[in-house]
């Protein structure tokens, strides 16, 4: 389907008999009276790519929409819904109006309404339906004071919307236009931004635009709660606050607090951790609920997911996520062992297969030239340098499945562990047979450093983790060892990109997003790693071979000194042997020249 750009006005009225004011000095609806105030309000949108969509419930006569096309000079299309006042019709041209929005260039929605119940319950609609998301805006027209429309902020709050009050009290119309600004405390007034009457026309009252940028940078300071848990480049500190619940605060000292640091400076908020029970990521479990910090995010606890999440089709369906803050892939960690040296290493080069195979080789070689010369000219022969690569020990997923001595780790509760478990075919089905094996233990990942200390390091056990957090652990091991005990696989797996999140259709997102964006382009992602992490690039290029200098003992050469003693004992016997041998035929030699004689 080809994308058009458009625009959509979406009208929703509500029938008289439900409105809740006397209207004494103009009877007829709000639509009627107010197509002159919304004409003024938009008449700043001038994109010839628009059209309008109009949804009324039966009441308002098609004259009306007439005359509003009239009155609204625009060069924009009209489309025409007409709903009644069950909530099946509206659903229905919700979703018809949503179908539109997705091939649409720009959407406003306008409700025009005196009912505050059908303006919050229209409103939650447009909003549980996804037909107001980030770049809709919304406006609402209304004849209600300030007063009865309480319930309306949270929902304004958090999208591009404003408010258009009528007041007819004074004999003569006259409107004001406020708006909501986000995260502020419940109850707190709107901001007035412009007014509009007869005579004077819509006047601006601050210095902010109509449908003003609430999120790119916030006016105001707001608070936001940020839900994280515990890495190895991200560290929980607890602080004492007596203000705090429990007179405990919990903070993090990391990559990603950088990240969340460098966004709230960006936006101008300030913000608080929150931080799961269970301390996962989290999965969903049959009942569709989600647990960890998935779980907070979608009981509206935290308004930042602060991960970074490894986007899947699951979790993006429950929240939205911002630019990739990285991209990774899942790979293997696995204790190098240590250089222990042979005492029979000295009898290799004697082994009969060794002989076979030289000799075999140098026939291959010396045959190989014997053709080579023959049939081809000898100016294409130059004298070239190869280099042999030695088999490394990076071992991959196959090795790992194949090796029933070794067992894996896998972080608990996430999407990994939940994707090997409903795999149906392929070699992560074997993972699954493994875990039922007992062949796969579960940590999180604040208990990784424990692990490769006590389980990976003498070789039992091996990690499966994203490339840069094996390498985050080991940059501080070898910080504290001071060598690297450890490598990584070179194949990966389960390749995922990785976000910060947010609530569902909230304009935050995208204001991060753009932020992140900048972030990852002037490359400070990577430089904060590499600050956060010392030593993270000491381990990157290990030797295929490992020369080890010591010092030679008794241990390390008794093989040869066994040879050594059972030759001379081999040669005492043979020596002993030849004297025996030589006393025993002179015996036998003057036995016989005795019996000559006789």
């Amino acid at each position: 389907m080809t994308t058009v750009g458009v625009s959509i006005l979406l009208l929703l009225t509500v029938s008289p008999a439900v409105a809740q004011l006397p209207r004494p000095h103009d009877s007829r609806d709000t639509l009627t009276v107010s197509a002159t105030v919304m004409e003024a309000v938009l008449s700043t949108e001038k994109d010839p790519r628009c059209s309008f969509l109009l949804l009324t419930d039966g009441v308002t006569s098609p004259n009306t929409f007439r005359m509003l096309k009239k009155q609204l000079q625009t060069p924009c299309l009209f489309g025409f819904f007409e709903a009644t006042e069950d909530n099946k019709d509206v659903d229905q041209v919700i979703e018809a109006a949503k179908r539109l929005r997705r091939n649409s260039w720009h959407v406003t929605v306008v409700v025009v309404s005196d009912d505050p119940t059908f303006l919050t319950s229209i409103t939650s609609k447009t909003v549980r339906n996804s037909l107001l998301v980030a770049e809709t805006r919304l406006l609402a027209v209304t004849r209600l004071p300030l007063s009865k429309l309480w319930d309306l902020q949270e929902s304004f709050a958090l999208r591009n919307a404003m408010l258009i009050l009528m007041d007819e009290t004074s004999g003569s119309l006259g409107c004001s236009v406020y708006v909501h600004l986000p995260y502020r405390p419940q109850g707190t007034k709107a901001l007035k931004i412009a007014s509009w009457t007869p005579h004077r026309g819509l006047t601006l009252t601050t210095q902010l635009p109509l449908f003003p940028d609430k999120f790119t940078r916030f006016l105001e300071k707001p608070h936001l709660v940020a839900v994280s848990v515990e890495f190895a480049s991200h560290n929980l500190i607890v602080l004492e606050d007596v203000a705090a619940p429990g007179g405990k605060r919990i903070t993090f000292e990391g990559i990603m607090e950088t990240v969340l640091k460098y966004l709230s400076e960006g936006l101008n908020f300030t913000y608080s951790y929150v931080r799961p029970e269970d301390g996962t990521w989290g999965t969903q479990n049959d009942k569709g609920q989600f647990s960890g910090m998935m779980g907070v995010m979608t009981r509206g606890e935290a308004d930042i997911g602060l991960g970074p999440f490894a986007l899947t089709p699951i979790r993006y369906g429950v929240v939205d996520y911002t630019y990739p803050v990285d991209i990774a892939s899942m790979k293997i960690m696995s204790g190098r062992g240590r250089a222990e040296a042979d005492p029979w290493g000295f009898l290799l080069p004697l082994a009969p297969l060794v002989w076979v195979a030289l000799l075999i080789s140098l026939s291959g070689v010396l045959l190989t030239f014997l053709l080579l010369s023959s049939y081809l000219s000898p100016k294409i022969f130059d004298r070239r340098s190869f280099k042999t690569n030695a088999s490394s020990l990076i071992r991959s997923l196959r090795d790992v499945l194949d090796d029933p001595s070794k067992i894996m780790i896998w972080e608990c509760g996430s999407f990994t562990v939940a994707y090997y478990r409903a795999a149906e075919t392929g070699i992560f089905t074997e993972v699954a047979d493994a875990e039922r094996e007992g062949r796969v233990i579960f940590n999180r990942l604040a208990e990784y450093p424990g692990s490769i200390d006590k389980l990976v390091r003498e070789g039992s056990h091996v990690i499966l983790e994203t490339e840069s957090f094996l390498l985050t652990l080991m940059a501080q091991d070898f910080s504290q060892k001071g060598q690297c005990d450890f490598y990584y696989s070179r194949d990966g797996f389960l390749s995922r990109i990785y976000g910060v999140t947010g609530q569902k259709n909230n304009p935050l997102v995208p204001s991060m997003s753009k932020r992140i964006l900048a972030m990852s382009e002037f490359g400070l992602y990577d430089h904060w790693r590499k600050e956060v992490v010392p030593n993270s690039t000491s381990c990157l290029s290990l030797p295929t071979k490992i020369t080890v200098s010591t010092s030679l003992s008794v241990t390390h050469l008794w093989g040869l000194f066994t040879i050594l003693v059972c030759g001379y004992i081999l040669s005492l016997l043979v020596f002993s042997l030849e004297i025996f041998s030589v006393c025993f035929l002179k015996f036998v030699s003057s036995s016989l020249e005795n019996v000559t004689r006789a």
